[in-house]
This record gives structure tokens, C-alpha cells and sequence, in this order.
């Protein structure tokens, strides 16, 4: 009789198993969809999702329901593009008013990192952030494991690409070091002066589960040449990978940008020269752009932090209008007062408001744009065909007024609902 079970339940696996196997098709319905590339606003719009894959766009009215697994119907909300971060440091959080790199790297353990970038990142998600970019200072690796954990499917987090250790010339970004505590800095960076140096480290990152690199150009006054961001530029696009690099303005981020780099991080001092450079050889502009409270947070006093802050939306008001290709990204190391990291990350833009930029572009910012820098623009930014199903639903435009973004109702990341504020 065993052996008879058996064989009945082999046959049926094998001519009714794949009716049980078939893609799970999902068919939301929405107000509005916004496509953020062109601006377009669509109504009365379905979307089906296939296997986590957008397969169709469709006119609601003409829609036969009794054909999908499963309807979700969310009204008359606007459906767009979950947002990307191309800035983000998901394991650091330093108190506020006193951010001080060196105790964090002296007194927190790679395990706890992990513990609160788990944390950040699942605030992210629930955000409407579908994708980040996780730029390094997460002491021995420790965003590696966590991105191991989202995908394993014990946590939820966004799709997060990953640097590694930034790499740097000797010192990294921490300055004043005795010389008995120098090798503080080494969970954190990865010294490398010469080109093979830097090739090394980047094969080091790669090993450890990096997808994209970043170096540090100007943290001392013996930064990289511009033959040593071509090295690094050379080696990553070896592997599909492209280079961020830290750097203000001035001679090292002109060696930046004639070195080939990706994007330049921060950039608070690029004069219209040095803009319009970027515009030529297509270089981004990962701004982080700080408000005044943000600054505060970290422990810069008021007048500076105003001065600089005034000085960041002046950087980013021209970067637009010279025509740089400017993506959404924020650097918060201390979360405001009484708000979670993504609170934190949304509050930046107040800079873009402050910098006059139209909504519909920053909204491109935070998806197609951030999407054709991280080199996945045929996979994610778009509401289309063959896109991956990373979206999210807002009460109202964001096109008329961008703060709806702080209100998320609806998350979906590759075809899975993260956040359903309607069920």
C-alpha cells in the first residue's frame, strides 16, 4: 500500500503540481499612478504583479477580477516607485548634539552595529525606502550580515548595495589619533595609496560581499590624484561596479570628477565650475544635503550650522539649474530629536524645498535617478513591464505637495507587501 501512496502522489505532482506551481499573479488598484521619469499622473490604472515582477498596467474598468489570486484594492490613492537613498549609514547613530566617531568605533562592537542597522533599515522599508545605498562606517562588515539576514527572510529591510570599507589614504577620516591608537581606524577603512593598493582593496570589499565602492578623496591634505580615482574607477567597472567619493570641492573633487567617478558624496563646496564639469562628464551629485537641525544634531553650533546649511541649498539650487544629475541621499549619523532614521532621512527635504527644486524633480531623485546611477534603471524607478514590483501608496500628489511622502500607506518590495495601512 506504501509503495502505491507513493506513486499516486508521484503522479500527482507531476501532471497537478504545476497548476499548484504557477506564478502568483496580484492585481492592485489605485486613484492615480505618478511615472516619476516623465511626470505623467495615469487614473483609474491597475497594475499586475507577477512573480514580484510588474507585468501589465491596465485600465480598471476594463478589469476581470476573477482571473487573479489576489485583488488589493487601495482606493483612490497615488501609486509611485518606492523611494532609494543613495547616502545612507544604516549601523551609526551618535547622540545628539555630541557625534563623535572615535567612541563609536572604540565602543561598539560590529554585533551591536548590526543590531541597529537591522533596526534603521526596517524603519527604511516601512518608510517607502525600497532601495539604499549603504556607504560604508559599519565597523567589520556588519551591513554584510544583515543584508544576508532580509534576504534569508528574518528580517525585513530594504534592497540595500553595499561599499564595504571606504577606502582612504593613510588616516581615514579620523584625525587627531595618538599613534598607540591608529589601528582604530582600520575597522573602519582601508588604507591604500597606490593604484595596486587600491585595486586590493577593492577586491577585499568585493570578498566581503561589496557591490559598489567608495573612497574617501579629501579627508587629508594628501588626497587621491586623479590617477588614483581612475585606478579605482578601472577596477570596479572590471566587476559592474561604479565609485562614490567623499569629497568637498577644490582641486580633489576636479580629480574626482576628471577621474571618473560615479557621483560625488556631499560636494558642499563645488563651485559653478566644477558643476558644470559634472554636467559634461555626467558625474552625480550625491548631495546629502543637511538642514540646520541635522547639523545641530551632530554638534555643529547654530551660526555655523546656518551658514553651512544656507551654503548646502545655495550648492543644490545650482547644481539644478546647470543640469546636474542630482539623486536623493542623507548621511544622518544622529537622528533628530523624537524621529526614527527614516523621519530623519525624509526631513532632508526641507533643504530641496529651501533650494526652490520643482517637486517632480525630486522625486525623480528619489527613484529613476538614484536607479540609472546604481546601474539598475531597466529594473527599478519605473512603474512598467518587466520592473520589479517595488511600490508605494500616498493619500495624496506629491507632485503638488512633497511632503505626502512622509505618509506612506502602502509598501510592496518585490511583489511582497511590507505595509498595508488598509487591512
Amino acid at each position: 500500500m506504501k509503495k502505491i501512496f507513493l506513486k499516486i502522489c508521484s503522479l500527482f505532482f507531476i501532471f497537478l503540481g504545476p497548476l499548484f506551481l504557477q506564478a502568483q499573479t496580484v492585481l492592485i488598484k489605485v486613484g492615480h499612478i505618478i511615472q516619476p521619469e516623465s511626470g505623467d499622473v495615469l487614473a483609474d490604472k491597475s497594475v499586475l504583479v507577477e512573480n514580484g515582477i510588474i507585468k501589465e498596467i491596465m485600465n480598471t474598468k476594463s478589469v476581470d477580477e476573477l482571473k487573479y489570486d489576489r485583488i488589493i484594492d487601495l482606493g483612490n490613492v497615488y501609486l509611485m516607485p518606492g523611494m532609494m537613498d543613495a547616502h545612507v549609514h544604516l549601523t551609526y547613530n551618535g547622540p545628539v548634539g555630541n557625534f563623535n566617531p572615535k567612541a563609536t568605533y572604540a565602543d561598539e562592537p560590529t554585533s551591536l552595529r548590526a543590531l541597529r542597522g537591522l533596526k534603521n533599515a526596517n524603519d527604511l522599508l516601512k518608510a517607502g525606502f525600497t532601495t539604499v545605498k549603504e556607504i560604508g562606517n559599519d565597523a567589520e562588515y556588519a551591513t554584510a550580515s544583515i543584508i544576508k539576514s532580509i534576504n534569508q527572510g528574518w528580517f525585513e529591510g530594504p534592497t540595500i548595495l553595499y561599499a564595504g570599507k571606504i577606502i582612504s589614504q593613510y588616516g581615514g577620516q579620523i584625525g587627531g589619533m595618538s599613534p598607540e591608537r591608529e589601528p582604530l581606524w582600520e575597522h573602519e577603512y582601508i588604507i591604500a595609496e597606490t593604484p595596486d593598493e587600491i585595486r586590493k582593496a577593492i577586491h577585499e570589499n568585493m570578498y566581503y560581499g561589496a557591490n559598489t565602492i567608495k573612497l574617501v578623496a579629501d579627508a587629508n591634505p594628501y588626497f587621491y590624484t586623479e590617477d588614483q580615482i581612475r585606478a579605482a574607477v578601472d577596477e570596479a567597472a572590471r566587476f559592474d561596479m561604479h565609485v562614490a567619493a567623499h569629497v568637498d570641492g577644490g582641486e580633489a573633487a576636479r580629480n574626482v570628477i576628471n577621474g571618473g567617478a560615479a557621483a560625488v558624496e556631499h560636494g558642499f563646496s563645488l563651485d559653478n565650475e566644477l558643476l558644470q564639469l559634472m554636467v559634461e562628464k555626467g558625474t552625480y551629485l550625491s548631495g546629502t544635503d543637511f538642514t540646520q537641525p541635522h547639523l545641530e544634531a551632530m554638534g555643529m553650533p547654530g551660526k555655523w550650522a546656518g551658514k553651512l546649511a544656507d551654503r548646502i541649498v545655495s550648492r543644490l539650487r545650482n547644481a539644478h539649474e546647470l543640469g546636474v544629475n542630482i539623486v536623493f541621499s542623507t548621511d544622518v549619523v544622529v537622528d533628530l530629536p523624537g524621529m526614527n532614521r527614516a523621519e530623519s532621512n525624509l526631513e532632508f527635504l526641507n533643504a530641496w524645498k529651501a533650494a526652490e527644486i520643482p517637486n517632480e524633480y525630486i522625486i525623480k531623485a528619489l527613484t529613476i535617478n538614484n536607479a540609472k546611477l546604481f546601474g539598475m534603471e531597466d529594473q527599478l524607478g519605473k512603474i512598467e513591464s518587466g520592473y520589479k514590483a517595488d511600490l508605494i501608496a500616498l493619500p495624496g500628489n506629491p507632485l503638488d505637495d512633497i511632503d505626502i511622502l512622509k505618509k506612506v500607506s502602502f509598501v510592496m518590495k518585490g511583489g511582497i507587501v511590507m505595509v498595508n495601512e488598509r487591512t
